[in-house]
């Protein structure tokens, strides 16, 4: 309760909004984008054996990575957010639903059910 969260996400359809930064065509909506790691000197050797996958880049002494990245086109996100909003609420009522049954009744159980 009270928690907050952060959500780094791509859109599909970059560079089609007046204003818009950068201009990314991605083939589909699951793609790998490069990830650029900049060493430090001596760093090098480390990483060598590390990530099989990797690339060395020398002029920027930095290992490129590729990783998973899933873009959203246009309002994704926001039905993604909501609709998970929507299922936590319900899981919500139906704890507070059995707390309530356990708590009704002379049942015995309204001293375990935790804060009422």
């Amino acid at each position: 309760p009270g928690g907050q969260g952060l959500v780094y996400a791509w859109a599909f359809e970059q560079g089609e909004m007046d204003g818009d930064v950068g201009a990314r065509k991605f083939p589909t909506q699951d793609v790998f984008v490069p990830f650029h790691v900049r060493l430090q000197p001596g760093e090098e050797k480390a990483l060598a054996g590390a990530a099989k996958d990797a690339v060395f880049v020398k002029e920027k002494n930095s290992v490129v990575f590729q990783r998973y990245c899933h873009v959203y086109k246009r309002g994704e996100l926001q039905r993604l957010l909501l609709e998970a909003a929507k299922a936590l609420s319900a899981q919500r009522r139906e704890t507070l639903d059995v707390r309530e049954r356990f708590a009704g009744g002379d049942n015995g159980y309204a001293s375990s059910c935790g804060p009422q």
